[in-house]
C-alpha cells in the first residue's frame, strides 16, 4: 500500500509527483538505516570485545547546518590505535539506479573500526533526532559499554527561547 493514496488532491498540487518520490526515498533510506542499526551495533560490540575495549565514548556537536564527531575516547586509552587500523563490516544503505529509478539497497562496507563508530553515531543520531545539526543545533555522545553490552545515546538539543512583554498605560 502506498504511503499516500492516489487521489485527485495529490495530482492537483504543482510538483507533487516529484515531491512524492523524494518523500518516499527519504522514508526508504530512514527505514534501511533503522533496520541496520541493531546489526551494526552487534558487529561493533564484537570488534570492540576482540580488542579488549571496555568503553568507547563518541562525542558530536553541530549547529548552523553542519555537525561532526568531536572525538572518540576509549578505555583503555591505548586501544584507540587498534581501532584505527583494524576493520569491521557495517551494513549501510547505498543509492543506485535500478531500472531507471534511483533506489536504495543494503551494502556491506568494510572500514576501520574508528570510522565505523563515527558512521554508527551519525546514523543513530539522525534516525532519533533528525536535523540535529540545524539552527541552534545539538550535541551529545554515544557510549559503548562493552562489559554491560549496552550502547547509549545521550543527546542535548539547543534552541533559542524568547519572551515578549507588552505594557500599555
Amino acid at each position: 500500500m502506498p504511503l499516500l493514496h492516489d487521489t485527485d488532491a495529490r495530482h492537483s498540487l504543482p510538483g507533487f509527483p516529484y515531491l512524492y518520490k523524494e518523500i518516499l526515498m527519504i522514508v526508504e533510506y530512514r527505514m534501511l538505516v533503522s533496520e541496520t542499526l541493531g546489526q551494526n551495533r552487534t558487529a561493533l560490540m564484537a570488534a570492540l570485545k576482540e580488542h579488549n575495549v571496555q568503553t568507547v565514548i563518541i562525542t558530536y556537536a553541530g549547529a548552523g547546518d553542519s555537525g561532526d564527531v568531536d572525538g572518540v575516547e576509549t578505555i583503555p586509552q591505548e586501544a584507540i590505535k587498534a581501532l584505527e587500523t583494524s576493520k569491521v563490516t557495517l551494513r549501510q544503505p547505498k543509492g543506485q539506479m535500478i531500472d531507471g529509478e534511483y533506489a536504495y539497497i543494503r551494502e556491506d562496507i568494510e572500514q576501520p573500526i574508528i570510522d565505523a563508530l563515527r558512521t554508527f553515531t551519525f546514523n543513530w543520531v539522525e534516525i532519533r533526532h533528525s536535523g540535529w545539526e540545524i539552527n541552534d543545533g545539538s550535541s551529545g555522545e554515544v557510549i559503548f559499554d562493552v562489559k554491560a553490552d549496552t550502547c547509549t545515546l545521550n543527546h542535548t538539543e539547543y534552541y533559542t527561547e524568547s519572551s515578549c512583554h507588552e505594557h500599555v498605560i
